[in-house]
């Protein structure tokens, strides 16, 4: 079987399709808009990222000259530090805050009085900083309450679009690591993080290695991204992360 890797980025998704060789078949990328809102937000849409997986998917099965059912495993990096609130039912509640969003700057400090930033770099590996994943939830739920109350899960841009192909809620450790709520020692999410931000790790998913199958495509999945029911789909990695290793 082949496999298509995708780079789901801030401005486009690429993709790549991979034959049994490792040698790369086709490519093909399609782009989606940013939003700006106001002065130092950042949000998308992150129905867009499954419109564009269609497009990109279509486009490397007509150049790669081969049926869905040849491709047998999806894998996506991704684009890091950003939330999507989900609600009970999987549908995203408002728009992605994005890695480049700054709004949540008070909760950043306030976040700062109950633990220090050297003992959140010690912990997390992290600077304090806005952009990071934890300061976006607690302004959501400073902010915008009742998104807050209704979602049952805060993903990132790449555990949502693995939830939303295969129903399971999984994040990978180097997407995790940029939440400022993962213990970068122990593998998981750090309690004292969790504990200082008010927040419940069920709500987050649970942590695994980027190369594990995280599920496989369900029937309207597979119908939405144009492949097979049953096609693997890794938990994936974080687009810098992903860059790294491809650099050697």
């Amino acid at each position: 079987a082949h496999v298509i890797g995708c780079d789901v980025g801030s401005q486009s998704l690429k993709g790549v399709l991979v034959d049994t060789e490792g040698a790369n078949v086709a490519d093909a990328s399609a782009s989606y808009e940013l939003s700006f809102p106001q002065p130092g937000w950042a949000e998308q849409d992150p129905d867009d990222w499954l419109r564009a997986l269609r497009a990109v998917v279509s486009a490397l099965l007509e150049r790669g000259g081969i049926a869905a059912a040849d491709v047998g495993a999806l894998g996506l990096a991704s684009q890091v530090d950003g939330v999507v609130a989900v609600n009970a039912r999987g549908h995203h509640l408002r728009p992605t805050i994005v890695w480049m969003d700054r709004r949540a700057e008070a909760q950043r400090r306030a976040l700062g009085e109950r633990i220090p930033a050297e003992r959140i770099f010690d912990i997390t590996g992290l600077n304090l900083d806005s952009s990071h994943v934890a300061p976006k939830i607690i302004w959501l739920r400073d902010k915008e309450p009742e998104a807050y109350r209704d979602a049952s899960a805060f993903l990132l841009p790449g555990s949502y679009l693995v939830y939303r192909l295969t129903g399971e809620m999984v994040v990978d450790y180097s997407n995790a690591s940029s939440t400022m709520l993962y213990d970068v020692q122990s593998k998981d999410w750090a309690a004292e993080m969790l504990s200082a931000a008010d927040l419940d790790p069920v709500r987050l998913g649970r942590v695994a290695p980027a190369d594990e199958v995280a599920g496989v495509l369900t029937e309207d999945a597979a119908r939405e991204v144009g492949l097979e029911p049953g096609t693997k789909v890794v938990v994936g990695c974080g687009d810098e992360h992903g860059a790294c290793l491809g650099a050697g």
